[in-house]
Order: C-alpha cells, then structure tokens, then sequence
C-alpha cells in the first residue's frame, strides 16, 4: 500500500467515524458507510487541505469506492 494509500484511507475513516483497519480500497463509499452527500463534501474538502490537492465537488458523486476516490487524489499530485 502507498503514502497516499495510507493517507486517504485515514482521512476516510475520520470522516465516517470508523477505525481505519475498518476501511479498505474496496469500501463502497454508499453500500458499506452509507455515506451521504454532505459526508462526502466534507471529506473532500478534508482531503484538499490536508493533500494539497483540487478535487472537483462535483466529481464527489462519481466515487464509488475509496479505490475511486485515491485515483482521483492521484490524478492531482
């Protein structure tokens, strides 16, 4: 698992109030943390800041799995 792996995977966990050994790569964001929108809004912006990266809100419905979200993350470092 990368740095980047690890990082997103703790800032995930934060924002649902899980343990991180609780989140894996394959965590679907709506089936396994029922996450909502305003979650997910949060999350990203989290993520903004503590990455220094830009992700697009509008980009946070396309997220399906946290594998989804890093790619993303990725694209912008």
């Amino acid at each position: 698992m990368t740095e980047l792996e690890k990082n997103v995977l703790e800032l995930v966990a934060q924002a649902f109030n899980k343990d991180v050994a609780e989140i894996g790569l394959d965590t679907a964001f709506k089936d396994d943390l029922a996450a909502s929108s305003l979650v997910m809004v949060s999350l990203i912006a989290n993520i903004e800041e503590e990455l220094d990266v830009m992700i697009p809100i509008s980009e946070a419905a396309k997220f399906k799995t946290v594998a989804d979200l890093t790619a993303a993350v990725a694209a912008e470092v």
